[in-house]
Formats: C-alpha cells, structure tokens, sequence
C-alpha cells in the first residue's frame, strides 16, 4: 500500500518553491560576491548591490522555503492556514520563515532608509 501522506504532497508546489528557494541562494551568492552578476556602472560603488542582492536571497530563499513546506505537508492552496493537524514546529518554522520575507520586503521599502539617510527629500 502506497504512503498515504506521499499522496498528499503538492509536488507542483514544492518543485516551484524549491525553484524560487534556489533563486534566493544564487542571489545570496552575489550579494557575498561568489557568483557573477552585472558589473557596476563606472564611479559607483558595488556596496547597494550587495546589499539588494543579499535581501533579494533572504526574500526569495524563505518564501521559496515556506511554498515548499507548504506543498510537502498537503496544505490547501486556497487557504493561507497551514492544516489543523500539521505539527507545531511546522507552524513555527513556516511562519518564520513569512517574518523573514516581510522584513527583507520591508527594509527594501522606498525612502525609508537611504533617501534620509543621504539627506535627500522624496
């Protein structure tokens, strides 16, 4: 008899998570410099790069991560509500996982960092 939970995973689910986990870990890899990326315009520093490159990795690799866990535990893809019967550390770990995509999405919000911090007005 086949494994009931294995026919409850989302497979389409947890491929297109780990696609977009693998995505922030190439992102992560040229904000530390370690995969090739564009080169920066002449006279400017690589340093913004960096910084959105690593931010961009923290978003895409914890979201990716949280879609996936999603799909390997059969959550309903109509509801943003893990299962009733999902375990405890499940639930911890994919709601954090939902924290670090809103604070990597919220430090890279406009004009709430470098604009004031350059004494530019917006």
């Amino acid at each position: 008899m086949a494994d009931q939970s294995a026919s409850l995973r989302d497979w389409t689910t947890i491929g297109l998570g780990a696609l977009a986990a693998v995505i922030g870990l190439y992102y992560f890899l040229v904000g530390f410099g370690l995969a090739p990326a564009a080169p920066a315009p002449k006279g400017e520093a690589n340093a913004p790069t960096n910084c959105i490159g690593l931010l961009v990795g923290l978003v895409f690799s914890a979201g990716g991560l949280a879609v996936t866990l999603r799909g390997a535990i059969g959550a309903d893809r109509q509801s943003s509500e893990l299962p009733a019967g999902a375990p405890k550390w499940v639930a911890a770990v994919y709601w954090r996982l939902g924290l670090l995509v809103a604070s990597g999405l919220a430090a890279t919000a406009p004009g709430s960092h470098s604009a004031a911090a350059h004494g530019h007005s917006i």
